[in-house]
C-alpha cells in the first residue's frame, strides 16, 4: 500500500473537524461553573478561573497605576473590585502577579474589553492555538497526517488541555510554541525556531531545558533567535515602566520556598521539586531544594548524553528526541501543575503516530504502553498523589525518559 504524503492527507482531511472543540468550549460556557454569569453574583472562585490574573495585570499596564504591577495590595484590591470585574469572592483568595512584565504588555490589550467577554475571547484564542497545532502536526508530519483521526481524537480528550481550557490557562498556546519550534529545528531553521521559543519566556520555567540543552550543544543560531525574541520584549517592558523588572526580580529572588506558601497544591504537581516535597513533608525545604537539584542534574546528564555527537534535526530520530526534552521540561521545572501537561500532547502524539500497537522490543511495548498510561490518567493522577503521599506521574514520565534515552532505536 502506497502511505499518502502529509500535505495530501491534509488536504483530504475535512476541515470541519478542526471545528469540534469549539463544540467543548460552547459546552463549558453553558455548563461550567467557572463560566456561569450573573452580574454582582457572590462566588467562591472567579469567572474564567485563573485568567482574572492576566486580566488584571494588563489593565494594570494600561492604567495609570502601571508602577504598582507587582504590588501585592494593589492586585488584590483590584482583583475584588466588583465595580471592576463583576462579581464578588472569598477576599482571603487572591492571584499573586508571578509572570515577567511582558507577559502583561502582550496580554494587555484583552483587558480593554469587559471582564467577562475578555474570558471569552481569551478561551476562543486558547482553542484556535489548539487547532492550530494539530493543522500544523498534520500539514508537516506524515506519520501524524497518517493516523488523523487517532492523534486529533486523542488531542481533544486529553484531560490536562480540557482542564486548561476551564482554568483560563495559557498552556495551549504554550503547546502551539513548542510544536512550532519543534517543526522549524526539523527543517533546519534554527534562527527562526528560536524566535519562537523565545515566546516561552511568558512562563519561562518551561524554557529552561531545551535552553540549556541547545546552549551546551551549541545551537547559537538558535540561541540567537531566542534571545532576539527575549530581548525585543523585555526592552518594550523596560521601556514602558523601568521599575517592574526589579521588582521582578524580587519576586522571583523569593521563589526558593514557594513550595511552602499556602493554597500550593503539591498533590496537583508533576515536578521533581513538587513530588520530593509531597513525598517527604517534614524534610526542611532546603534540603528539598538539594535533594532536587542532585536528582535535576543527573537526568539532564542523561539526556545530554543519549544527545551525544553530532546535532542532526532532520534525523528520523529527531521526534524521539525533542519527545524526550519535553517530557524532562516537566520533570525539572520548578512549577508544574496538571494543566501544565498540556504541552505533553505533542510527544504522546509524535509518540502515537510512530508506534507499532503490535512492538516487538520491550523498548517499544514500554513506550507506548507508558504513553497511554500517561494519557488516560493524566487527570487522575493528583488525586491518586493525594490518597497515597507520592505523584505516580514522576515514574511514569521519568520512564519515559529513561526508554527514549536508549540508543538503539526503531526506526
Amino acid at each position: 500500500m502506497v502511505q499518502k504524503s502529509a500535505s495530501t492527507t491534509a488536504a483530504t482531511t475535512p476541515g470541519w473537524v478542526l471545528l469540534l472543540p469549539f463544540f467543548l468550549l460552547v459546552g463549558m460556557l453553558f455548563f461550567s461553573p467557572n463560566f456561569r454569569w450573573q452580574q454582582g453574583e457572590d462566588r467562591e472562585t472567579p469567572y474564567g478561573a485563573d485568567y482574572l490574573q492576566d486580566w488584571i495585570g494588563g489593565s494594570i499596564v494600561l492604567s495609570s497605576d502601571r508602577q504598582r504591577l507587582y504590588d501585592l495590595e494593589f492586585v488584590k484590591e483590584l482583583q475584588h473590585d466588583p465595580a471592576k470585574i463583576g462579581f464578588t469572592w472569598p477576599a482571603e483568595k487572591y492571584f499573586p502577579m508571578v509572570y515577567p512584565p511582558f507577559h502583561y504588555v502582550l496580554v494587555s490589550p484583552l483587558s480593554l474589553l469587559p471582564y467577562r467577554w475578555a474570558v471569552i475571547l481569551w478561551s476562543v484564542l486558547s482553542i484556535l492555538a489548539f487547532c492550530a497545532t494539530a493543522w500544523l502536526l498534520v500539514r508537516y508530519q506524515q506519520t501524524v497526517a497518517a493516523r488523523f483521526p487517532l492523534c486529533f481524537g486523542a488531542m481533544i480528550f486529553f484531560v490536562p488541555w480540557i482542564k486548561c481550557l476551564s482554568m483560563g490557562q495559557k498552556s495551549t498556546l504554550l503547546l502551539l510554541l513548542f510544536t512550532g519550534t519543534f517543526l522549524l529545528l526539523q527543517r533546519g531553521r534554527n534562527f527562526q525556531a528560536g524566535l519562537v521559543f523565545g515566546l516561552v519566556a511568558i512562563k519561562p520555567q518551561l524554557g529552561l531545558v531545551i535552553g540549556a540543552v541547545m546552549l551546551i550543544k551549541r545551537q547559537w543560531s538558535f540561541a540567537c533567535g531566542a534571545v532576539s525574541t527575549i530581548g525585543l520584549l523585555s526592552g518594550i517592558s523596560w521601556l514602558i515602566q523601568p521599575t517592574w523588572w526589579p521588582d521582578y526580580v524580587g519576586i522571583v529572588s523569593k521563589m526558593g520556598h514557594y513550595l511552602d506558601t499556602g493554597g500550593y497544591q503539591l498533590s496537583d504537581s508533576h515536578s521533581f521539586w513538587g513530588g520530593l516535597k509531597l513525598l517527604l513533608p517534614q524534610l526542611d525545604s532546603h534540603w528539598v531544594n538539594v535533594l532536587t537539584l542532585i536528582i535535576s542534574l543527573a537526568l539532564l546528564s542523561l539526556v545530554l548524553w543519549t544527545l551525544r555527537g553530532k546535532w542532526e534535526p532532520n534525523n528520523h530520530i529527531f521526534a524521539q528526541q525533542f519527545s524526550m526534552l519535553v517530557f524532562t521540561t516537566v520533570l525539572l521545572s520548578p512549577h508544574t501543575y496538571t494543566y501544565d501537561l498540556t504541552i505533553l500532547l505533542l510527544p504522546i502524539v509524535l509518540i502515537l503516530a510512530h508506534s507499532d500497537f503490535r512492538p516487538k522490543t520491550w523498548r517499544a511495548r514500554g513506550l507506548l504502553g507508558l504513553t497511554v498510561l500517561l494519557y488516560v490518567f493524566a487527570g487522575g493522577f493528583p488525586e491518586l498523589a493525594n490518597t497515597i503521599g507520592f505523584q505516580p506521574n514522576l515514574l511514569v514520565i521519568g520512564g519515559l525518559v529513561i526508554l527514549l534515552s536508549n540508543r538503539e532505536r526503531e526506526s
